[in-house]
């Protein structure tokens, strides 16, 4: 049985959103590189146990959610047992976790996922990466890149022996790497217009021209979860 790449979705965004360029889940497809389409697979949370029991999983990508890792309904606390158990059994598989995926590994992975003490981080924010020579990491060692952030949780204390890769002026922990597992707390996967579509429905109506003329002009595209796709194919 071919193993599978799995992009494990947690839940959706705005319907409105989603009714014009898609979901979570399809942004993060829409990055993985095209010769490694044909083996990814979109699986729901509610359907991953199952899944996760009948077929091989080459690597792992978890979606961000509305949803908080600290009030799972009943189909997230199964899929959260299924993850354990696979990490458990599988300590190496390849793991990338966004937003809420990230708290998640953190929770899952001896950490603590709680809400953000001093309220949302909201908005395009300069991300500082520190020098690394990490295979997802690495060529953004010592940059600050903008990328978009929504989230009113975060991986509050990471996983001991955790390694911390980024953080922002809101944020100690933006990302994090422990083996083969990494959590990236912004949004890689968010294409301009979901940036510009978040930005509207989460910011006061004050300055919101100005902050998205920002998104506009700031706004770059990276390879993160290209480099994570490689890395769980065997080709970095």
């Amino acid at each position: 049985m071919k193993k599978k790449l799995v992009i494990l979705d947690m839940g959706s965004t705005y319907t409105d959103l989603q009714e014009r360029i898609g979901d979570f889940s399809e942004w993060i497809y829409e990055k993985v590189p095209k010769d490694l389409q044909t083996s990814t697979a979109i699986v729901s949370h509610s359907d991953f146990p199952h899944y996760a029991r009948s077929h091989e999983i080459s690597g792992l990508l978890i979606t961000g959610s509305h949803d908080m890792v600290t009030d799972p309904n009943e189909s997230h606390a199964r899929c959260f047992e299924t993850i354990q158990n696979l990490l458990t059994t599988q300590p190496y598989l390849p793991v990338f976790g966004i937003c809420y995926g990230h708290q998640l590994l953190a929770h899952l992975l001896g950490g603590k996922a709680a809400a953000k003490s001093e309220g949302p981080e909201i908005g395009l924010k300069e991300i500082s990466f520190i020098a690394n020579d990490d295979v997802i990491f690495g060529s953004y060692s010592k940059r600050e890149v903008a990328f978009y952030c929504v989230h009113y949780q975060c991986a509050e204390v990471l996983p001991p022996g955790a390694k911390v890769f980024a953080s922002s002026e809101q944020e100690k922990h933006h990302a994090f790497r422990i083996r083969n597992c990494w959590g990236v707390q912004f949004h890689p996967e968010f294409p301009k217009e979901a940036d510009l579509f978040y930005e509207r429905v989460n910011s006061p109506i004050d300055g919101i021209e100005k902050r998205l003329l920002q998104i506009q002009e700031e706004y770059v595209d990276n390879d993160l979860i290209a480099k994570f796709c490689r890395f769980a194919a065997g080709l970095n």
